[in-house]
């Protein structure tokens, strides 16, 4: 988020990320949250969204989610994101 969206860490810090994303990916972004979560078998996916940059305009990133057993058995599973920038679009 620091390099490509323009934001400085303590900017992100207790954001969301479902705040950083354009309204209209949203909705995509809700789903596979949901599928990931709610599945026993499909524990990722790949979604295509907008992220928007400190400068107001947005970035088109491909965005890997996979779900991630926490190391200890009282923990709480985890989403990680693997992002990869495609391009900017104002």
């Amino acid at each position: 988020g620091e390099f490509h969206l323009g934001y400085s860490r303590s900017e992100l810090q207790g954001v969301s990320w479902y705040q950083l994303l354009h309204w209209e990916s949203t909705r995509e972004a809700q789903s596979k949250h949901r599928l990931i979560t709610q599945s026993e078998q499909d524990r990722s996916c790949i979604l295509l969204v907008r992220m928007q940059r400190r400068q107001s305009d947005f970035l088109w990133v491909h965005v890997v989610l996979q779900v991630r057993d926490g190391q200890d058995s009282n923990q709480q599973s985890v989403i990680v994101c693997t992002n990869q920038v495609l391009s900017s679009n104002k």
